[in-house]
């Protein structure tokens, strides 16, 4: 899936089989049983060309969907005007809103969630999926990657309720492929605003928000003096690599210490390098000053 512009990718924006299984899991106990059509919006919907989509999960006559997008393509319905104010879609008219692959591409989050929160009828449900890891990938912006807390403070900002964060665990019983990016699913609905007064604060307030757009920023630059001058002060001579490994893999997989030989003589000497990379640190600044 191509999200908010398309560009050229080292990794191509395509819906990953783990990402689609969580949706589907998503409609079956959120929204599968309700009476009447169900509106859904997909944002961020843009899809490779014959490519799989949320759309295979939201199908007539059960469910209308929609695909949001900031430029046409396949699987697009509507393109807003404006990115982050979506003034073609009137306020309360979706049941459902479903984001995936999206998220971390968007330099502005939280005016998104706000836009949701809005157009999302009162007891509505919002289910995104996104990454907690993984490689950067351009399109042409790679901005976020997401852990429970998150949507806990999207949420919270924007209004709505969160139901549930289901986290990638990464266990070997696993064999969803996609799992290199640790998705993060989130589900939240949008509460029943007792009164005028508690429903005109609440739109006021999402307002405000979206009106803190701004434009979209450009990719950022690359390292500087300052990330040269760490790296190479700070850079592992390429002897020191493997006892380096084995105390990085033993961190932060502690069952392996049992099994990696002479664990405690490789700890001992990444803790010397370490310090010897310190002191080259020191060296140099003194140079400086």
């Amino acid at each position: 899936m191509l999200k908010l512009s398309s560009g050229a990718s080292e990794y191509p924006a395509l819906m990953h089989e783990a990402s689609f299984e969580k949706m589907r899991a998503f409609r079956d106990q959120y929204l599968m049983g309700h009476a009447g059509v169900l509106r859904i919006l997909d944002v961020g919907s843009r899809s490779e060309q014959g490519g799989r989509s949320y759309r295979d999960l939201f199908e007539a006559p059960t469910f209308e969907y929609t695909g949001l997008d900031l430029e046409s393509g396949p699987n697009v319905d509507l393109v807003p005007a404006d990115p982050f104010d979506w003034m073609e879609i009137p306020t309360n008219s979706f049941d459902a809103v479903v984001s995936g692959q999206t998220f971390e591409h968007n330099p502005y989050v939280w005016i998104t969630s706000a836009e949701i929160a809005r157009v999302l009828r009162p007891g509505g449900h919002v289910a995104i999926v996104a990454p907690s890891k993984g490689p950067i990938h351009c399109c042409p912006l790679d901005c976020w990657r997401f852990y429970p807390d998150s949507w806990a403070a999207l949420c919270a900002y924007v209004g709505l309720e969160l139901l549930e964060v289901f986290s990638e665990s990464g266990s070997w019983r696993f064999v969803m492929p996609s799992l290199v990016w640790g998705d993060i699913m989130m589900v939240g609905s949008k509460p029943h605003l007792k009164d005028e007064v508690e429903s005109k604060a609440f739109y006021s307030r999402l307002e405000a928000i979206v009106a803190t757009g701004t434009t979209l920023p450009t990719p950022s630059v690359g390292p500087g003096k300052a990330g040269l001058e760490y790296e190479q002060t700070h850079i592992l001579p390429a002897r020191s690599m493997i006892w380096h490994l084995g105390n990085v893999m033993t961190r932060a997989h502690p069952h392996l210490k049992e099994r990696w030989p002479f664990y405690a003589i490789r700890l001992r000497l990444a803790n010397r390098n370490g310090r010897l990379a310190i002191e080259r640190g020191a060296a140099r600044r003194a140079i400086h000053d």
